[in-house]
């Protein structure tokens, strides 16, 4: 069965639906609010929906929502090499304050845990695309979260993006993916997700009594604990990809 049969695209996703999917694929801490006023209002499965682009991608059986991505336009300079350490939340700060817009900036791309490796991720790349040239962008880009950084605990995330399989192609499966449909693989962005919260509010999330150095379950980085103000943080590096529409 083709791809158009087995599902179709919708632009009107409802933000309940996209918290559910979300919450299939992330861990708690990047979703849920923190206990702490300092902390970004907007992380990976929160924020504000209403002015992100939206696009589902739905099951023809059942209509369920199988996959989506968000996204914001932004500018960005056409000549750098480099684009901000602050990556994820360059994209928001950048969507919020910026009124002549030249990239579209992919904030995430969920799959459903039952419908990956079903080539999905393709599709979700290449209709972004599609949706930033009809936007009349000049690029596409994301600060990405390679997909298995977190099975390797003991490589930095340095040397997990530089790793090659045996054939000498990336070795992450989503960073080879984004290579393979074109994408020039720029800078890392070594803060581009930050988490604070205080120590209570970390063991609730991980269902333990945290411990300094410690990797949250599906984090790629330790947390950095402040025992005498009781709070932990995570900060996340991910790293730039972008594509050029304009050739």
């Amino acid at each position: 069965m083709s791809f158009s049969e087995r599902f179709y695209w919708d632009k009107n996703i409802f933000n309940d639906e996209v918290e559910k999917l979300t919450k299939e694929v992330w861990p708690n801490y990047l979703i849920e609010e923190s206990d702490l006023d300092i902390c970004d209002d907007k992380k990976t499965g929160k924020g504000q929906y209403n002015d992100f682009l939206l696009v589902g991608l739905r099951s023809r059986d059942d209509q369920r929502l199988i996959a989506f991505f968000s996204g914001v336009t932004i500018f960005i300079d056409v000549h750098s090499q480099r684009l901000p350490d602050e990556g994820w939340r360059f994209a928001c700060q950048a969507f919020e304050n910026n009124a002549h817009p030249n990239s579209l900036c992919l904030l995430s791309a969920n799959i459903h845990p039952d419908f990956q490796g079903q080539g999905i991720a393709e599709f979700l790349i290449e209709f972004a695309k599609e949706e930033a040239k009809e936007r009349k962008l000049t690029f596409l880009l994301a600060p990405v979260r390679p997909t298995n950084t977190y099975k390797f605990p003991n490589i930095s995330f340095d040397e997990y993006c530089a790793l090659k399989d045996g054939n000498g192609r990336i070795f992450d499966p989503w960073l080879r993916l984004h290579k393979n449909l074109g994408a020039e693989i720029l800078n890392i962005c070594k803060t581009s997700i930050l988490v604070s919260a205080s120590i209570r509010r970390w063991n609730e999330w991980l269902g333990h009594s945290i411990s300094t150095g410690e990797i949250p379950h599906k984090g790629i980085v330790p947390l950095q604990i402040d025992l005498e103000k009781k709070v932990a943080m995570y900060i996340e590096p991910n790293i730039w990809v972008r594509y050029s529409l304009k050739k």
